[in-house]
């Protein structure tokens, strides 16, 4: 007889989505689950982010290592079907693995991300164009090569696609005769306004999106519990990809992973 299926019931429900950010409920997992998917987002979805930079001139104030510091923390916006994680370090010089940027620029004026110029403007580019560099004063020269390579935040933090959190999602029970004037005293701030209505309070979406879900509240009128299956997951992307497409990637790796873990057990 076939085994039934751990999360037949589970729902996902976009409670935001923005071009940076994505916020979705997903019910009927628990929270193993839903920190493997946020550990995933952040450590192994691969990423295009700066590794070495050569400068052949740099006339302005600022020393090599702080102005390499500062480009090699700039977002690169992708397209994930040009790039693949190297397989060896060798790899790294592929043109699947890798590309490069080349700034060369003369003042008086200021030096901005966008003017760092890739060879495939299609393939990669800066996320951020309008983030400043440095400002080269009159006649002050800066040229340089950066060289950005496919990598997982597993290694590096510069390639973690985004900001990432789950939180449980609240269970609001409202003791039977209470009325607002008990509770409001023991609320957040955010969740006290003029002619609020019980109503709203056991709405747990309206305490998810003004940000009260992991309030604790001391009232015996009202009890906030968090769900031990139900649960918020938020991508705020930094720039590299879409968050849909984070979320996409992440758990096409965790499908993958679980098929070879699958194959070598069926091996034992």
């Amino acid at each position: 007889m076939p085994s039934k299926p751990i999360f037949e019931n589970m729902t996902v429900e976009i409670l935001e989505k923005t071009e940076d950010t994505l916020k979705i409920i997903i019910r009927g997992i628990d929270e193993v689950i839903a920190n493997t998917i946020r550990r995933t987002i952040i450590s192994e979805v691969p990423t295009l982010a700066f590794k070495t930079l050569t400068f052949t001139k740099n006339e302005s104030a600022m020393y090599d290592e702080v102005l390499a510091h500062r480009i090699g923390l700039l977002p690169i916006r992708m397209d994930k079907k040009s790039f693949k994680l190297p397989e060896k370090p060798e790899d790294e010089d592929k043109p699947t693995s890798s590309i490069i940027f080349t700034l060369k620029e003369v003042g008086e004026k200021t030096v901005y991300a966008k003017d760092l110029k890739s060879k495939d403007p299609k393939a990669a580019d800066v996320a951020f164009p309008n983030t400043p560099l440095v400002k080269l004063l009159k006649d002050q020269k800066l040229e340089l090569d950066a060289k950005a390579v496919m990598g997982i935040g597993k290694y590096h933090a510069k390639h973690s696609p985004g900001l990432v959190y789950v939180q449980e999602l609240p269970s609001i029970t409202i003791k039977d005769g209470a009325d607002i004037e008990k509770i409001e005293k023991f609320l957040p701030g955010k969740l006290r306004k003029k002619n609020l209505k019980l109503s709203e309070l056991k709405d747990p979406i309206k305490w998810v999106m003004e940000g009260c879900c992991e309030e604790v509240i001391e009232s015996e009128f009202i009890r906030v519990e968090p769900s031990a299956t139900d649960f918020i997951l938020t991508i705020e992307s930094w720039g590299n990809l879409d968050p849909k497409e984070v979320l996409l990637q992440a758990l096409d790796i965790i499908s993958k992973k679980c098929s070879e873990f699958d194959k070598q057990i069926a091996k034992v």
